[in-house]
């Protein structure tokens, strides 16, 4: 991952970021003076970014300010580090339930599905978010196993990465109750028969969990300037403004163009049924077979069966607004990971001994090589991976958004950079995808003019050449083995 992070192309939202983490430096270098972030605004556009918290951006910002990098090639790097440790950490949770066995399996379905790698790479949002949820899960599975007799230094790893995931995006919070779902969990099946609901272990254990998440919401706060300015209120306006995405973004799905406020209930439910691997589909939907395996622990297994549905159908109930395919609940596709995993291990554990190791291999090996081709042939443009229930990329392409995240951007630069290599003459180049190709014409020192142009508009400016990004672009127009740009 952090070989390739530099093939991978200026997202759509990047350079928002990028401007608002240097407003973040600025805050903090000036202790406060500068409140720029507080209410950021890029381009005499308002923009939310404000609710999110700022240590990501101000992280990538300070090492540009260190090493003096390529302000991209160095947010990509740390995307790439974010998401090998997202990774890392959903073979650790595997490793809670099926030792080295099972982290290597979470390792190889989560590493190989398209999607999830195209996102580590240059999602800036949702990656991080993801990483900071995931420790989440690992640490509190891990602290209430060490339950009723734990020290304070058992909650250091809850604490950390509650604070990293708030400190990324107020969605963090959650993994404070998360935590009193694995508490309630866990005394139900396995502490009643040993002491009380009011027995002084319990008050022991409810006074720490209470004390430890005060701690960590707090240092949830440090790194977000809007948060810090009303620490007991701004986090829930930030939550509430999150929960209620006020701006109606148009795109497509199941060959319909239909805006962010108005997705059906299945939007979630279908992107991830046609964008990950079918042998990880196919491993998730017989999950419940870890339930009879007497080596899986029940209370584990059902708090990640909650981690991996509750955000999903929390989101299906509040009708939440949703964009963009499936990146906003990318948290729980690590859960997901670990529900397939542990139907691996328990398949092993049904299957004639001589043999189980080896058809295991086999059936990964099967399972993951057409999703492993696919990556090696379509690289940098994994995130627009379809599966082979919906006919690749072919089938999908004109029926769901692809290169929603303008990722295809970046090559398309490159191969007309290549084109015109010869004219000495300043080119026009229109484009409905303005601010990342603005940043490849000045980081290549184009002589170009750049125009925004709407698809529908196409006709109405003069230019010599057309950059597109798949989004409102009719799909007749362009072969179809050509999604991307």
């Amino acid at each position: 991952m952090m070989l390739s992070f530099k093939d991978f192309g200026i997202t759509g939202d990047e350079v928002t970021q990028q401007a608002y983490g240097e407003s973040v430096y600025k805050y903090y270098k000036t202790a406060g003076a500068d409140t720029t972030c507080v209410h950021f605004v890029f381009n005499n556009r308002n923009n939310n970014v404000f609710y999110y918290g700022g240590f990501y951006d101000g992280l990538c910002v300070a090492i540009q300010q260190l090493t003096h990098a390529d302000a991209f090639e160095t947010r990509h790097a740390m995307n790439a580090l974010f998401g090998f440790l997202a990774i890392l950490f959903t073979a650790f949770i595997a490793k809670r339930f099926a030792s080295w066995e099972g982290a290597l399996i979470a390792t190889v379905l989560i590493a190989l599905s398209p999607r999830f790698l195209g996102e580590c790479m240059n999602n800036p949002k949702d990656i991080p978010f993801a990483l900071g949820m995931t420790m989440g899960v690992y640490y509190i599975l891990r602290l209430v196993q060490k339950m009723p007799a734990v020290k304070w230094t058992d909650f250091i790893g809850f604490i950390v990465a509650v604070a990293l995931a708030i400190n990324i995006r107020v969605g963090g919070l959650l993994l404070i109750p998360y935590l009193a779902v694995a508490l309630g969990i866990q005394y139900m099946l396995v502490w009643r028969t040993s002491f009380g609901l009011f027995s002084s272990e319990m008050k022991t254990i409810a006074w720490k969990s209470i004390l430890a998440s005060v701690i960590a919401y707090f240092l949830g706060l440090i790194f977000w300037p809007f948060a810090l300015q009303a620490p007991l209120s701004n986090p829930f306006i930030a939550l509430s403004e999150m929960s209620n995405f006020s701006t109606n973004i148009r795109m497509l799905f199941d060959d319909a163009h239909i805006v962010s406020s108005q997705v059906p209930w299945y939007y979630i439910p279908k992107y991830i049924f046609i964008s990950v691997p079918v042998v990880v589909l196919l491993a998730f939907c017989v999950f419940p077979i870890a339930y009879w395996n007497k080596t899986v622990k029940k209370e584990a297994w059902l708090f990640v069966v909650f981690a991996c549905f509750f955000p999903v159908l929390y989101i299906i109930y509040k009708h939440a607004p949703l964009y963009d395919g499936w990146r906003h609940v990318l948290f729980v596709y690590p859960m997901l990971i670990v529900l397939a995993t542990l139907s691996f291990i328990s398949l092993k554990q049904w299957l004639p001994k001589p043999y189980a190791s080896v058809i295991i291999i086999a059936l990964l090996g099967i399972g993951m090589f057409l999703p492993l081709k696919w990556m090696m042939k379509n690289h940098p443009h994994q995130i627009v991976y379809f599966n082979e229930l919906e006919g690749g990329v072919d089938g999908a392409f004109g029926y769901y958004e692809t290169d929603y995240y303008m990722n295809g951007m970046k090559q398309a630069t490159i191969k007309l950079r290549d084109l015109t290599s010869s004219s000495k003459d300043s080119i026009i180049v229109a484009t409905n995808c303005f601010e990342p190709l603005q940043q490849y014409v000045k980081s290549m020192h184009l002589p170009w003019k750049i125009d925004y142009i709407r698809y529908g508009q196409r006709y109405d400016k003069n230019w010599d050449y057309c950059i597109l990004y798949s989004r409102f672009v009719d799909k007749n127009l362009m072969p179809i083995r050509q999604p991307n740009v």
